[in-house]
């Protein structure tokens, strides 16, 4: 390939560097200058805080548990430009969905301890069925706790599981867009209010006149059980009239809050409201996300991205949070597992279909001890039969 160097006599880490540059500006177009991209990539860069695990967690078995509180300590306490890269090697059945919902959950809490502020933290997978998982288990975690923390599932509904469907972007913004309707005001307010008031006193004179019928043929008396039933059809009559108005009424109001512009506030006002984001790598950098956290950006606007089957996706996938000017990276998945597929043998034999999980994989050790710039594993298997 005429625009990649020779990457043969280069090191292990400015490898990484100059892929992380040259990929992402080759596919995606320049990324937003943050310090996992200023390079070099260092041992550093990996190191995880060490933390002292006493007593029995209910939630999650020890080595769960060492993950999570390693990973939220290293993440926050770390200084806003400083880089981190944390790996969870990941094989399938050790509870990694369990996992990440408690990281998210842990880095909340501990980021509001310290801050007295939630952080926004991006959530990202190459799949949707990955990321709805998430997404449907943190809603319930969320749920369950009483927390008051707010989560959005960016991209296509109709692609998204049923569970999230309601803290899908167009949900949300739909339910803020009612709750604006009906605390705004609009040309159509004053006459939708009196209509509102006009229509509620006809209903109440028709139930009256219902009572008023029902009385007169319970005592015999038809003339004027007639002339109740004279007056309740004028008075449908009014009521129906009324309805056409206040629904004329309700559907200019409702577009005086539904042109393009409101929408498009309503949009940045739910995804800057949120504090997790959710989207598959594909969907992240839509425009909305572009114009709040790219063009329009100030400080850090996450505290950190975390990427679910991240040994699953091509690099140019795994860069593409990153223009967000993302400091910290939590990179969850098995090299194990079958990798991203790419159909180019070309593209094959210039190590394309490599994920950056796996190429940071292999220039660290796989190992538990909190000594060593290594990977952390899950290793308790929940899913699969024990071997005779």
């Amino acid at each position: 390939m005429n625009g990649l160097p020779n990457l043969q006599r280069k090191s292990e880490k400015e490898v990484l560097f100059h892929r992380v540059l040259f990929l992402h500006g080759l596919f995606l177009g320049p990324i937003s200058p943050g310090p996992i991209c200023r390079g070099p990539i260092s041992p550093a860069t990996f190191k995880l805080d060490t933390v002292d695990i006493e007593g029995k967690n209910d939630l999650l078995n020890p080595v769960q548990y060492k993950a999570v509180e390693s990973i939220t300590k290293t993440i926050v306490c770390a200084s806003d430009r400083e880089p981190k890269v944390a790996l969870l090697q990941s094989p399938p059945g050790t509870g990694k969905s369990h996992v990440i919902v408690e990281l998210i959950s842990r880095m909340l809490y501990t980021h509001y301890e310290k801050t007295n502020k939630y952080p926004r933290i991006l959530v990202c997978a190459p799949s949707n069925n990955a990321v709805d998982e998430i997404a449907a288990r943190l809603m319930h975690v969320r749920d369950a706790r009483k927390s008051n923390y707010h989560i959005v599932r960016v991209g296509v509904t109709t692609s998204m599981h049923p569970s999230v469907a309601k803290i899908s972007l167009e949900e949300l913004i739909k339910k803020h867009q009612q709750t604006i309707m009906e605390t705004k005001e609009s040309p159509e307010s004053c006459k939708l209010r009196t209509l509102t008031e006009e229509h509620s006193l006809l209903k109440k004179n028709k139930t009256c006149l219902i009572a008023s019928i029902d009385a007169a043929n319970k005592n015999g008396q038809s003339d004027e059980a007639r002339m109740y039933a004279r007056k309740l059809e004028q008075l449908e009559g009014q009521i129906e009239g009324v309805d056409r108005s206040l629904n004329e009424c309700m559907k200019n109001h409702y577009n005086y809050f539904n042109t393009e512009r409101m929408r498009s506030a309503f949009k940045k006002d739910v995804i800057s409201g949120s504090q997790v984001i959710f989207s598959t790598l594909n969907s992240c950098r839509s425009r909305e996300m572009e114009n709040l956290f790219v063009q329009n950006r100030r400080g850090t606007a996450f505290l950190c991205c975390i990427i679910d089957e991240a040994s699953q996706c091509t690099e140019p996938e795994s860069l593409t949070p990153l223009v967000f000017g993302i400091s910290k990276l939590v990179l969850i998945g098995d090299p194990d597992q079958l990798p991203a597929t790419v159909t180019s043998p070309y593209a094959a034999r210039n190590r394309f279909d490599q994920s950056l999980f796996n190429r940071f994989y292999s220039s660290r050790l796989s190992t538990n001890s909190e000594d060593e710039e290594g990977v952390l594993m899950l290793d308790t298997q929940y899913r699969m039969a024990a071997k005779c």
